[in-house]
């Protein structure tokens, strides 16, 4: 199997999973994230293998996520900036996989969850109202 049709197949995948999620009653986004949580501890289990494969099918697999309609949280400058910064370290993280370089891949694993818990953070304090 070539590599083109294993990562077409990924996406593929990835596709149907979160159309399937999308077509229940719960908030898209909110659906989206849990997808993305799931992907991400699947992810760490594959850092921590070294599974390099596996670290590059999970790491696709949330760059798909964050190129969705749904992913948008807000409309804003800053978090466009934010998932902008999401999606490059998913790349970095491919790329590092790519290489076989675990320590690399252990960094970009590092800046991929700190974006998350950044833009989670601004997202908090933008949208929550003052008590």
């Amino acid at each position: 199997m070539t590599k083109n049709t294993i990562v077409v197949a990924t996406a593929a995948i990835a596709i149907v999973a979160i159309a399937a999620l999308l077509t229940s009653q719960d908030n898209p986004t909110e659906q989206l994230m849990r997808v993305k949580r799931d992907y991400a501890h699947r992810l760490l289990d594959a850092v921590v293998q070294e599974d390099f494969a596996a670290v590059r099918e999970q790491a696709f697999r949330l760059k798909t996520i964050a190129e969705t309609s749904d992913w948008k949280a807000i409309d804003s400058p800053e978090y466009v900036r934010r998932s902008d910064a999401f999606l490059a370290a998913t790349v970095r993280l491919v790329e590092a996989a790519r290489e076989r370089q675990g320590d690399a891949v252990a960094l970009a694993y590092m800046d991929l969850t700190l974006k998350c818990v950044q833009c989670h953070r601004y997202l908090k304090n933008t949208t929550s109202t003052p008590d």
